[in-house]
C-alpha cells in the first residue's frame, strides 16, 4: 500500500535525524485526519494503526489547528503514563493533513 510505504520511509528518515528522539523519551509519531498512527519513532514502539483521535492532544492538533500539550494519560502502547505534545501538520496551502507527535514517559528520565 503506497501510504504504508510512504509511512514507513518517513519513519526511516526521521530514525537518522536524533533531535526528537532527545527530547521526547517515549519517540514520536504521525497521524492522518482520523487520528490513526501512520508512522512511528522509534519503529520498536510499533505504534502504526494505533487510533489517538481521543487524546487532546491530537484533537488539539487536529481540529483546532492548534499545538497542544496533552494531559497525563496511559499509554496505549507502553506500560506507563506519559504526557504528549502534539502540532498539526499543514500542506503547501495551510490545510491540515495530520498531527506529529512527541511523547514523554514519566516513568523514566527525562
Amino acid at each position: 500500500m503506497v501510504i504504508v510505504d510512504r509511512a514507513l520511509v518517513a519513519a526511516r528518515n526521521a530514525q537518522q535525524r536524533p533531535v526528537l528522539q532527545g527530547l521526547f523519551n517515549a519517540g514520536t509519531f504521525t497521524t492522518g485526519l482520523d487520528g490513526v498512527a501512520t508512522g512511528s519513532v522509534p519503529l520498536a514502539t510499533n505504534r502504526f494503526g494505533v487510533n489517538y483521535s481521543d487524546r487532546d492532544y491530537i484533537q488539539g492538533a487536529l481540529t483546532q489547528g492548534k499545538s497542544t500539550i496533552g494531559k497525563p494519560v496511559k499509554s496505549k502502547v507502553f506500560n506507563s503514563v506519559v504526557f504528549a505534545f502534539g502540532v498539526p501538520i499543514r500542506d503547501g496551502q495551510g490545510r491540515i493533513m495530520g498531527a506529529l507527535a512527541g511523547v514523554v514517559d514519566l516513568a523514566k528520565p527525562n
